[in-house]
């Protein structure tokens, strides 16, 4: 009737058929009972919200580099629970200039040292041109979070972690590498966006702050070696 035809040829009601007995069996109506019972119209669960280290315990608050740093080693830090190896924490004080980058790569792992390879050679050469020595170098993270990223609800946390480390480590110039490792530093000082230098006040002591792009950045995107040399310079003041 109408020029249509009133029914399915023999393939085509098998392959009706096969698409439906397919979707039934991925939700288990193919078998007489499952192994456990599913809720199909669930709300899908919420993503785990990330581990952020507790407060330091009162034997760290005591102003000991080494006893802060073993507590950075501990359980209790997110690099807990992130797979891959952690780098161990400076324990050297008192340093002309700290170095502060976000994550270790893959050849600071490698070489068990924060700023390995091309980017610690690079920023090793500003660093000497600029006549601010040699640095003591670590980082914000002191393992590789999953992805390579670190999730933004940890910077805060971070960032007071790092602080407790620099009013404990008292480097004399405090360099940050990345954005990231800059605004975790800001929400813990309350110092607002980095522009320039800044001074970080703490127990009689002072250390000139800045920050700039991270030498990874700066081998991919050139230019940004330029404002790099400008904070340098004034670091050197």
């Amino acid at each position: 009737m109408w020029g249509s035809r009133s029914s399915l040829t023999k393939d085509e009601a098998q392959a009706l058929a096969g698409s439906l007995t397919d979707w039934w069996a991925l939700a288990g109506v193919d078998v007489a009972a499952g192994d456990a019972p599913a809720d199909w119209l669930r709300r899908a669960a919420a993503p785990p919200t990330p581990l952020i280290a507790a407060s330091p315990p009162a034997a760290v608050i005591a102003p000991s580099l080494a006893a802060y740093c073993a507590w950075l080693a501990g359980p209790d830090q997110p690099e807990a629970g992130w797979p891959g190896p952690r780098l161990a924490a400076a324990t050297e004080s008192d340093a002309a200039i700290l170095v502060v980058g976000d994550v270790p790569d893959l050849a600071d792992l490698d070489a068990g040292a924060p700023l390995a390879g091309a980017p610690g050679d690079l920023l090793a050469a500003a660093l000497a041109a600029a006549a601010l020595g040699t640095p003591v170098r670590t980082a914000l993270a002191l393992a590789r979070p999953p992805g390579g990223m670190l999730d933004a609800a940890l910077l805060p946390a971070l960032g007071a972690r790092l602080r407790g480390y620099v009013e404990r480590a008292r480097p004399r110039r405090l360099l940050l590498l990345g954005d990231r490792t800059s605004r975790a530093w800001s929400a813990a000082s309350g110092g607002g966006t980095l522009d320039g230098l800044q001074r970080f006040k703490h127990d009689g002591h002072t250390v000139a702050v800045g920050a700039i792009a991270h030498p990874r950045d700066m081998i991919r995107q050139p230019y940004l070696k330029a404002e790099a040399w400008r904070l340098l310079r004034h670091m050197m003041d």
